[in-house]
């Protein structure tokens, strides 16, 4: 279990066919599947941001889910918010914090815990998901297709080839058997800078893409124009993930496991698109646009509907396993959503909700990393009822910053985008003392294993230089 202290003072709380039938799950067990979108913006889904973009399918299935509208998540890139995603820990428990090591193997799993009752696959294209870093502990199947594959003339258009796999492994899975556990990752959201966006004069697919990152780690000045052509380029993807979605599904149906199946959709991030707040890529970044996240559960039997009370990708585990019949281990930070989903009414007590960064920095709008894997948190968020604290910005360097100085603190109900930090020194006393111990004391984690092609895509993505 992590352990708690004051060293960062605070963090976040929120007080929102035609074949034969395949394996079908039980009334006490019923299949389990995750569909994680790398850095979909919350606000790309209607069911969120009304003046969204209509994404017909991905639209219909909000509107049969329960819509959790507080969600966030414990980190603003892929590698320790999805380690978060299938331990139900912070990321300081699990110890995947930085780009250099790997998840600790003394945290339990989901995948691992489902494992005795469940057949347990997994789908996935980003790098983070890569087995050197320890997520593909727990399944019994783990189709891992690295992602350099891509080239910015071949990614401007296409399915994901993610759910096409995982639309193929379920169309020819064997009638009867144990109920499936199923996760899949689509990265194509996350790459929508891989490719040109205007006429200019760097010519070549990797030219192209290292200019596009430049841009989006502040390494280089982007011009206006070039920030609307990404957004529109984003948008393109969102759309066609929703089709890829709807694919899905279809084959879901065809094997007769849509309506025995309980279907989390979900992302690990968002995006930032606010130059002139500085607010730009992930990775570091700890505003809303960032940590707010879409959170769907479709369940057999629940009608649609939106849900208050707050949660976040920790809880994810808990849930499932309780959903599952399956005990959750000691020790988790996440509490299980079951009676919520169920019930409608909340459950949970109140609590703080977290995120925490501990491998990047933004200063004078550029992005580093830090030259070694940190203990603490660099910086972390908190939001309690309306609130959300910030407390080392994330726009110093980690030799520079003062924890005592740099909190940040909103009022999301006055100021939603964030414009406006609170100022009443009152005020921000009365949060720190609101909020109680904050997660702290980064597990021990092993150093991932050298692999080049890691360390290329990396590089290639700018996650590293």
């Amino acid at each position: 279990m992590t352990s708690t202290s004051r060293t960062l003072g605070f963090l976040l709380l929120f007080a929102s066919c035609s074949r034969a039938p395949a394996p079908t799950a039980s009334a006490e067990r019923p299949n389990l599947i995750v569909i994680s979108i790398d850095t979909l913006n919350r606000s790309a889904l209607r069911c969120f941001e009304p003046r969204a973009a209509p994404l017909p399918f991905l639209d219909a299935f909000a509107a049969e889910s329960v819509r959790f509208v507080h969600a966030i998540t414990p980190a603003s890139w892929t590698l320790p918010a999805h380690a978060s995603l299938f331990t139900g820990v912070y990321p300081n428990g699990h110890g995947a914090t930085d780009p250099r090591v790997q998840m600790s193997k003394n945290v339990a799993t989901l995948a691992g815990q489902l494992a005795s009752e469940y057949d347990t696959a997994a789908f996935a294209r980003s790098v983070y998901l890569d087995p050197g870093y320890g997520l593909d502990r727990g399944f019994a199947k783990y189709d891992y297709v690295p992602e350099p594959e891509d080239k910015p003339a071949a990614a401007s258009s296409g399915s994901d080839p993610v759910f096409a796999a995982a639309s193929e492994f379920v169309s020819t899975r064997s009638p009867g058997g144990r109920p499936l556990s199923l996760f899949l990752q689509a990265f194509s959201v996350h790459n929508y800078y891989q490719q040109t966006v205007l006429p200019d004069d760097v010519t070549g697919d990797d030219a192209v893409l290292r200019r596009n990152i430049d841009w989006l780690t502040g390494e280089k000045p982007c011009p206006p124009e070039a920030w609307a052509a990404l957004a529109r380029k984003y948008a393109e993807r969102v759309d066609q993930m929703s089709r890829d979605f709807e694919a899905f599904a279809t084959a879901l149906k065809r094997a007769h496991l849509w309506d025995t199946s309980v279907i989390v959709f979900l992302s690990d991030h968002g995006e930032g698109f606010e130059p002139e707040l500085g607010r730009i890529h992930h990775g570091g970044q700890l505003h809303a646009d960032v940590i707010s996240i879409p959170l769907l559960v479709h369940l057999p039997g629940t009608p649609g509907r939106d849900e208050s009370t707050p949660a976040s990708l920790i809880d994810v585990m808990p849930t499932l396993l309780v959903l599952a019949h399956v005990k959750p281990p000691p020790g988790l930070d996440g509490v299980s959503l079951v009676p919520i989903l169920r019930e409608g009414h909340p459950s949970v007590a109140p609590r703080t909700l977290y995120a925490m960064e501990h491998a990047y920095w933004w200063q004078n709008g550029r992005r580093g990393l830090v030259e070694n894997v940190a203990a603490s948190p660099l910086a972390a968020v908190a939001v309690r009822g309306d609130l959300w604290g910030i407390r080392g910005s994330g726009r110093s360097k980690p030799t520079d910053l003062n924890l005592a100085e740099g909190e940040l603190l909103y009022d999301l109900l006055r100021d939603p985008d964030q414009r406006s930090p609170l100022s009443d020194p009152q005020a921000l006393a009365a949060f720190d003392k609101s909020i109680g111990a904050s997660p702290d004391g980064r597990v021990s984690a092993r150093q991932r294993p050298n692999a080049p092609a890691i360390e290329e895509q990396l590089k290639r993505l700018g996650y590293t230089r």
